[in-house]
């Protein structure tokens, strides 16, 4: 795979922030049956962390949806345990050809 994911929740919602290097470049969430990866937008923000310390991050493009997939089960928060790598795969062809227009 061309990207790293980095899983943030491992329950209801399963989610990862995707990152190309070091920039963050999408968010993945599975919640409701509903799996959406989100870009990250381009502007770099200055934000505060727990520690009052602060740090440069990125804000999620809301608007905008990368990859999207629905599953049979409304109730589903993780993403099918055999079928993971094969998903992740997936949404990680469609962050390159996001990026690639």
């Amino acid at each position: 795979m061309r990207y790293d994911f980095v899983m943030t929740c491992m329950a209801c919602p399963e989610q990862y922030d995707v990152y190309d290097v070091n920039l963050k470049v999408a968010y993945v969430r599975m919640r409701w049956g509903l799996l959406r990866v989100y870009p990250y937008k381009p502007e770099v923000i200055q934000v505060e962390n727990d520690w009052g310390e602060t740090e440069s991050d990125r804000e999620i493009d809301w608007n905008t949806i990368i990859y999207e997939q629905e599953f049979d089960d409304d109730l589903l928060g993780v993403l099918p345990y055999n079928e993971r790598s094969i998903i992740l795969a997936k949404i990680d062809d469609a962050i390159a050809k996001y990026y690639e227009s």
